[in-house]
């Protein structure tokens, strides 16, 4: 789920979009990187092989023209694989299945998720009302 965040955030960052969406953008881009990183070191060390059936399911658009729709469907998509990452964390957190530095992790990575969270529902919310038009690029 977080290699899909990556792509999506990616993408939605080649887009013309906001000062303040690319923000949010770069720090969920970012965000997922060091997550899925923390993940694979945890995994390596627990001797679990790290195996996702979603990773490919991963089909992006590369497209420098996404639009006003297609920005609009690929926050969607963040924001409904954030979803599944929070209650995929929250499992981790509140059950007693880790222990240690993993759950140290875990619980880190649930605040910052939540954070972020935040963040996309703001952005999905004013893309559905239409709030969202053109943006001046600042080079």
């Amino acid at each position: 789920m977080h290699k899909k965040q990556e792509q999506g955030f990616k993408s939605v960052m080649s887009a013309d979009i906001s000062n303040e969406l690319r923000r949010i953008c770069a720090c969920g881009h970012m965000s997922s990187v060091l997550f899925l990183n923390e993940i694979c070191t945890l995994y390596e060390s627990l001797k679990n092989c790290l195996e996702d059936r979603d990773l490919d399911s991963i089909v992006m658009s590369r497209t420098m023209n996404l639009g006003k729709d297609g920005v609009k469907s690929v926050l969607q998509q963040l924001f409904y694989t954030q979803q599944d990452l929070l209650n995929a964390y929250n499992e981790l957190v509140e059950g007693e299945v880790l222990g240690g530095e993993a759950l140290l992790f875990c619980q880190d990575h649930f605040a910052q998720l939540l954070r972020l969270d935040a963040f996309l529902k703001k952005e999905v919310r004013s893309y559905e009302l239409g709030t969202k038009t053109a943006y001046q690029v600042v080079a």
